[in-house]
């Protein structure tokens, strides 16, 4: 399994989609409607903000807590992750907003966190409890919360680089408990054939061929306001239409996944490492062989060889060849397709990792099997 980061906001958006067919929510529900007992104290200005605001990052609340935002609520955490949920709810939707709800974009993880809680009043059971029962089951999806290395010694373990290496991640308790806080953000954990299936379902809304949301809940899913739908970054090409993609990561991790109805394709890469350099070698390699052009112009060209290049142990060529590896794997008929690379999976390994092999390659067609290949 692998850390998806903030992959996981396009599955929470599911959910809520979800829950808003089931006529449980509607997507203009605001703040004050879904908070009553703490409206009267909320911001006048955020207890107008929508549901749909929240998804596309368009309700005014701030990115995410600060350091003085933590100093006045350490002393409020009282370790029952309900409570201090709500507590850091309440704290935030007193704040003045950092613009208009609904005015401009900015992206908050905060505004996720608040999806969780509203799901959980509409939906009558806990988060992790609801993407169970209206994501996973419906999907045959097999996932899980939190990091991988705390599933067992045979997952991989999330890196950082150090010197002239790769070196095991440690994250504090306190760090934990944040992402325990904002676990709808960006909490997801699972493998990629499992991914894989959530990248299928979108495909398959977008072809009009969904039997888990309603079509046109698919389209507003991916239809942008300022470039951003429901959990996915959205711009148009030319030649292929609408393109869908976003990445994710808590720091130890990375991912970058991106749809391209237009080509019935979609490609998921996963890695347990996170620096600059990884993140420029994905988005460089991602980018260029999945519709054309690099999303990443602006930046320096990675060059291969370097331990803070992603794969160290790869060139660059290798690196395009483990993408078009995956779309050639897909064929004519389109699918899903996504490369995993790791690192040590010792949580206790304490020497630098110098590099990364090639973990697992695998594809689904359009007829939807999911081949388990892991070697």
């Amino acid at each position: 399994m692998f850390q998806v980061g903030s992959l996981t906001k396009a599955v929470t958006a599911m959910l809520i989609a979800r829950l808003v067919e089931q006529k449980r929510l509607r997507w203009d529900s605001s703040l004050a409607e879904l908070f009553p007992e703490w409206s009267a104290t909320m911001d006048q200005a955020l207890r107008a903000a929508t549901v749909e605001q929240l998804l596309r990052h368009r309700s005014g609340i701030k990115r995410d807590l600060d350091e003085g935002d933590a100093v006045r609520l350490r002393p409020l955490a009282t370790g029952n992750l309900t409570v201090d949920r709500a507590t850091t709810a309440l704290h935030v939707l007193r704040e003045v907003p950092t613009s208009k709800p609904g005015a401009v974009y900015g992206y908050s993880n905060l505004g996720y966190m608040l999806l969780g809680m509203i799901a959980e009043k509409a939906g009558g059971a806990a988060y992790q409890q609801l993407m169970a029962r209206e994501v996973f089951a419906p999907l045959q999806v097999v996932a899980s919360f939190w990091f991988p290395e705390n599933a067992g010694a045979a997952q991989p373990c999330g890196h950082v680089a150090q010197g002239v290496g790769w070196s095991p991640a440690v994250l504090t308790g306190e760090d934990r408990y944040v992402v325990d806080l904002v676990l709808p953000a960006g909490g997801l954990m699972l493998s990629a054939p499992e991914y894989g299936k959530l990248l299928r379902a979108h495909l398959d809304g977008l072809k009009g061929k969904s039997t888990y949301l309603e079509n046109d809940t698919f389209k507003l899913i991916h239809t942008p306001v300022s470039n951003y739908g429901f959990g996915w970054a959205i711009n148009d090409d030319a030649t292929l239409g609408r393109i869908s993609a976003h990445d994710g990561n808590w720091g130890t991790y990375y991912t970058f996944a991106i749809v391209v109805p237009g080509a019935n394709r979609a490609v998921a890469i996963m890695c347990n490492c996170y620096s600059r350099g990884a993140t420029q070698q994905i988005d460089a390699i991602c980018a260029p062989n999945c519709y054309g052009r690099s999303s990443v112009a602006s930046q320096p060209t990675p060059q291969p060889g370097s331990c803070e290049n992603f794969p160290a142990s790869l060139s660059q060529s290798e690196s395009d060849a483990l993408v078009r590896g995956c779309l050639a794997a897909i064929g004519k008929q389109g699918g899903v397709a996504w490369g995993l690379l790791k690192h040590s999976t010792q949580p206790a390994h304490s020497s630098p990792i110098s590099g990364c092999t090639l973990f697992c390659l695998a594809s689904c067609r359009s007829c939807g099997a999911l081949p388990g290949i892991w070697a």
